[in-house]
């Protein structure tokens, strides 16, 4: 699919139907460079990564989950540890 806007802009996106799933969705940022965001998912359509790609460099954000599938822990860009969640009590 791909979206065109009046300044010139564009915005595609894409998906990956084979292990492991992912979205792909990217935007023109100017007249020589895009920027991408890759959404991986894990076999319970969670989301496991979201990725970037800018001219600038990559950025990675990380997902766990626990038994009962609810967020755990999630890893920032930097590769710290944002919060270990509380498990949901009954």
């Amino acid at each position: 699919m791909q979206v065109g806007y009046p300044d010139s802009g564009s915005t595609s996106a894409s998906y990956s139907s084979s292990p492991p799933l992912s979205t792909t969705v990217t935007r023109l940022q100017n007249a020589s460079s895009n920027i991408v965001r890759q959404t991986v998912l894990d076999g319970f359509g969670c989301t496991t990564q979201q990725i970037l790609f800018a001219p600038e460099g990559q950025l990675c954000t990380e997902m766990f989950y626990d038994a009962f599938g609810n967020v755990s822990a999630i890893n920032n860009p930097r590769g710290a540890v944002l919060g270990q969640l509380l498990p949901a009590r009954l």
